[in-house]
């Protein structure tokens, strides 16, 4: 074997290589392995970072699923104490709005509510804007609307700026309440 590339060498007219190429390529393989090395470092630490996210999203469903039996008990508890007479029909809602933006100093324009049922509830929303308050209204009208019943609940909240003047703004409000038809139908639906 030795022979035939000495004879092929000799053929193409190849000499050694000097020790410049020999550096230069002893260079370009220590580079090669470089990258290759960094490759592996990083696909190792993309690696652990996945492994150690799986390890938190593993530790956290455990600690979910061993408080199962909390959960059910507590869902026992509660619907235990549900009273049918702590939601609001749609007038009430209306009324309930407007004596939250009485007592703020704000003129909410309220739709009209839209009723949907859903198993042994029926959700009732209203969209309310108010036009041209001053922030410290909208944060107590806000207040107001949380503080009345357990049963409401501002699902949306959009704030943008009153064209007349730097200080009002204009806010536009989803307000969802519930109530419960049947205590009975309640635990049937669970």
């Amino acid at each position: 074997m030795n022979s035939t590339f000495k004879k092929l060498s000799a053929s193409l007219n190849l000499r050694p290589p000097s020790v410049r190429e020999r550096f230069l390529l002893a260079a370009f393989a220590v580079v090669l392995l470089a990258f290759w090395a960094s490759g592996l470092i990083g696909g190792y630490r993309g690696n652990a970072r996945q492994l150690a996210a799986a390890r938190e999203t593993l530790h956290s469903q455990t600690l979910f699923l061993s408080s199962g039996e909390t959960v059910e008990k507590r869902l026992r508890q509660k619907l235990e104490e549900l009273d049918g007479g702590d939601g609001l029909t749609g007038t009430e809602l209306l009324s309930f709005i407007g004596s939250a933006g009485e007592k703020t100093g704000v003129k909410p324009e309220s739709s009209q509510p839209s009723e949907k049922s859903e198993g042994p509830f029926t959700v009732i929303t209203v969209r309310v804007n108010v036009r041209n308050a001053p922030l410290e209204n909208l944060i107590e009208f806000d207040d107001a609307l949380s503080e009345g019943y357990s049963a409401v609940a501002v699902t949306e909240a959009r704030l943008t700026p009153a064209a007349q003047d730097g200080m009002s703004l204009n806010a536009a409000y989803e307000i969802t309440a519930f109530l419960l038809k049947d205590k009975n139908n309640l635990r049937n639906a669970r």
